[in-house]
Parts: structure tokens; C-alpha cells; sequence
């Protein structure tokens, strides 16, 4: 077990977020690798380790490693926002079937 530490704490939070397309349609097939370069930058500027990360056509796994400092919440939040506008612009024709605001459904499981 790998512990980090802060100024008054030592810990080791993870969590596994599972973003998952709307209805299970398989629309991020081609976009894998760019969702992959847009959660890293995400987590980087949060001071979050992305462990791992890989999909499908029809969904993304990301394993975490986050401070106690940060709102697993409010991650999650900005994950969200931040990978919903290259989806729908970087591909508008594949992903007009898909609602921009029920576009990601999120299953979370922490560990």
C-alpha cells in the first residue's frame, strides 16, 4: 500500500469513476485517446494522480488518487464539463443523437 502525505496527514484515497455515454450508445470509439489526454490535464491541474484509464465505445474508466483536501464532488464536476465540450464539437454529427445535458451518466465507486 502506497501512502501519500500532507502537512498533517498521511492517506491513501482512491476512487474509480466510471463515465458512461446515455443509453449505452457507442459514440466515443475514435475519441478515446483524447478523452484520455483531456482527464490527465484535468487531474493534473487538481493535484490528482490518474492512475489508470481506459474505455470502450460507450464508456470510460478512470481509477484516482485524490488529497483529502479535494471534493470528490466537485472533481467530478469539472470532469464532466470539461470532456462534454470537445465530445460535441470535436464529432457534432455522431454525437447529435445524444442530449448535451444527459449526455454522461456517472457510476462511482470509491475504494
Amino acid at each position: 500500500m502506497q501512502l501519500s502525505s500532507g502537512s498533517h496527514c498521511v492517506f491513501n484515497l482512491k476512487a474509480q469513476l466510471i463515465f458512461v455515454v446515455a443509453y449505452r450508445r457507442k459514440v466515443i470509439s475514435s475519441m478515446i485517446e483524447r478523452l484520455k489526454e483531456i482527464f490527465s490535464e484535468v487531474c493534473r491541474r487538481d493535484r490528482v494522480r490518474l492512475l489508470e484509464c481506459s474505455g470502450e465505445e460507450d464508456h470510460v474508466h478512470l481509477l484516482i488518487s485524490y488529497p483529502p483536501t479535494i471534493c470528490l464532488s466537485n472533481l467530478v464536476r469539472k470532469l464532466k464539463t470539461t470532456i462534454m465540450f470537445p465530445c460535441l464539437y470535436d464529432k457534432p454529427v455522431r454525437m447529435k443523437k445524444i442530449k448535451s445535458s444527459h449526455a454522461w451518466k456517472l457510476k462511482l465507486n470509491p475504494q
